[in-house]
């Protein structure tokens, strides 16, 4: 009896590891999507900048502080 009880507690628990592995690759996935998403944004804004528009280069600015701040995390 006791070798069942271990043997559903060691079940219980891998399926536990298995959802929570599930659960992290998805949201690594989701993450990668949101930096690309951000990383392009940038470029965008880069791109459309002018050189003496302060307005774009604190839109710049604000863009990349905000990739830096999602790293971290």
């Amino acid at each position: 009896m006791a070798a069942k009880d271990t043997l559903r507690r060691d079940y219980t628990i891998r399926k536990k590891l298995i959802s929570s592995n599930e659960k992290l690759r998805v949201s690594h996935k989701l993450y990668r999507m949101h930096e690309k998403a951000e990383y392009s944004l940038c470029l965008l804004v880069y791109n459309s900048m002018e050189i003496d528009d302060d307005y774009n280069n604190g839109i710049f600015i604000e863009k990349l502080n905000l990739n830096k701040m999602y790293k971290r995390i």
